[in-house]
């Protein structure tokens, strides 16, 4: 097996996530602020809305390998709740503790 310069292997890495995985999380990030301009929501409904606008890229199948606590969860849907935590992390959404409703951060509007 090939090595580079710091000893480790060349090999080449497949991607953790296939094209479709990666375009769900993409759609979901676009969809995700123009829900919300309607209405605060959960992160659970904002799952749901984007499986009923993308259902051909929503495939229940396909599960989450990542061996987190949720059990036998569609990718999908954690790729869904990955985008909203991007949406969190660039300060375009909000969540409210107390109501536990995500919602477009002020600093957006």
């Amino acid at each position: 097996m090939k090595k580079n310069i710091e000893g480790q292997s060349t090999k080449k890495q497949l991607p953790k996530y296939d094209e479709n995985m990666r375009l769900v999380r993409k759609l979901s990030r676009e969809l995700i602020p123009k829900l919300l301009e309607i209405k605060p929501a959960t992160g659970k409904s904002l799952v749901t809305k984007i499986k009923e606008k993308y259902p051909q890229s929503c495939d229940d199948s396909i599960k989450c390998q990542c061996g987190n606590h949720i059990q036998n969860r569609p990718e999908w849907e954690h790729q869904a709740q990955w985008a909203i935590q991007d949406l969190k992390h660039d300060g375009i959404l909000v969540r409210d503790k107390k109501t536990n409703l995500y919602s477009i951060s002020k600093k957006t509007l």
